[in-house]
């Protein structure tokens, strides 16, 4: 039986998810709860008592959205409006609960995991972009991850669009104004009178064949890849995964255009080099958990 080797816990605005990994990446003893945050001090203790019916002498990793520097101090979070920053996460809940805590931003993680056991399997660079509530990513450079000066690296989502061509707007707004799932669903009820669509309304209408959601979703297969061009141009990385809750009932309709807008925008050209394939991600939302349980691993 495949030995533990850590672990793992994704703590989102909405829910928390942690389990034991194993060394193939499997998750073991998973757990799915929702997120309790109205205060710092809610948040520790919920985590604390998780923490507690896992085994004490396995390390622990966990992501969480937001920046969260070199220390494991989350220095915001976007989906943790309630908090209040600075939280010295990993050092309070290492004090609090007597073993080791790692933690870092979810994106990050789950870049890991999919880049050791998903898919950026087999290839030394990847960028991985995770498409939810926000838009974020991780970055994996040599088959190591990239976390940046202060820890703040992959923020993909807040990379500015000051022209978009074929959409026809222009102006400051950034990547996730329009791929993420807050943004492409206040884009849809912004002329809109009645009950308001969700993103996975809008996804549904695009498969029932509607015409205005079906556009709506091009459009933000347009920003994926130009914001991808920018990064592939920067880096030249070797895939691209797409990810994340939303990003997986997106694919169907985004990874066309995003593919052949990225084509489009590439330095060279085709005739210099392939563009880096689009993959859908393979770990699903144990991907934050498996990830931070490796991190955790690999730091011991």
């Amino acid at each position: 039986m495949p030995a533990p080797i850590a672990v793992g816990m994704d703590i989102g605005g909405t829910h928390l998810r942690a389990g034991i990994v194993d060394e193939n990446g499997h998750v073991q003893h998973f757990t799915h709860v929702a997120t309790r945050h109205a205060s710092n001090a809610e948040l520790v203790t919920q985590i604390g008592d998780i923490l507690a019916t896992f085994p004490p002498h396995l390390p622990v990793g966990i992501a969480i959205a937001g920046l969260v520097d070199a220390t494991g101090t989350l220095q915001t979070s976007p989906n943790l409006p309630q908090i209040t920053y600075p939280l010295p996460l990993a050092q309070t809940l290492t004090e609090r609960c007597q073993r080791r805590v790692v933690v870092g931003n979810d994106a990050s993680y789950a870049a890991t995991a999919e880049h050791r056991f998903g898919a950026g399997q087999n290839v030394s660079s990847m960028l991985m972009v995770t498409i939810g509530t926000g838009v974020g990513a991780g970055i994996v450079m040599d088959s190591k991850l990239v976390t940046g000066q202060n820890g703040f690296a992959g923020e993909f989502g807040h990379m500015r669009l000051s022209a978009l061509p074929d959409v026809g707007e222009t102006g400051s707004e950034t990547v996730e104004t329009y791929l993420s799932g807050t943004g492409i669903a206040a884009r849809a009820n912004r002329h809109r009178d009645g009950q308001e669509l969700r993103t996975e309304d809008i996804v549904g209408l695009a498969n029932a064949g509607d015409t205005a959601a079906l556009a709506l979703l091009h459009d933000a297969g347009q920003v994926l890849g130009i914001a991808l061009a920018n990064v592939v141009n920067l880096l030249d990385v070797a895939v691209c995964v797409i990810g994340g809750g939303a990003g997986v009932g997106l694919w169907p309709f985004i990874s066309s255009a995003a593919s052949e807008t990225l084509s489009s925008y590439l330095l060279g050209g085709v005739n210099v080099r392939q563009p880096p394939p689009l993959r859908l991600a393979v770990l699903g939302d144990t991907a934050g958990v498996i990830g931070a349980a490796v991190t955790a691993a690999n730091q011991g």
